[in-house]
């Protein structure tokens, strides 16, 4: 979802061709990650992946689905955590990518 340039799009036709009870699953970038990774930045050599058109936080994925007809959710972090908080990792939301499940 990060990659994609009309979201609200996409996730409609998602929703579209899903049957009723069908799943969708999206693994996007975190913007919870990009926050850190930005202030790490001025320590290590971070620098955001350009071909990232968004950066997304678990709010506005579900608000987005939620618009387009979904209707239960769950989601998790996984993947990297900014060089700053590997010793904190308690600290998942952190973590570089959302993985969300999302029910029709």
């Amino acid at each position: 979802l990060g990659h994609v340039k009309n979201s609200d799009k996409f996730i409609c036709e998602a929703g579209r061709v899903l049957k009723d009870g069908g799943a969708l699953i999206i693994i996007t970038p975190n913007a919870y990650y990009k926050i850190i990774a930005i202030i790490d930045s001025f320590i290590n050599s971070y620098s955001p992946d350009p071909t990232i058109v968004k950066y997304w936080f678990p709010s506005s994925i579900v608000n987005l689905l939620k618009k387009n007809g979904f209707n239960k959710f769950k989601y998790k972090f996984t993947g990297e955590l900014p060089l700053l908080l590997k010793p904190f990792t308690f600290m998942s939301f952190f973590r570089s990518r959302i993985v969300l499940v999302a029910f029709k």
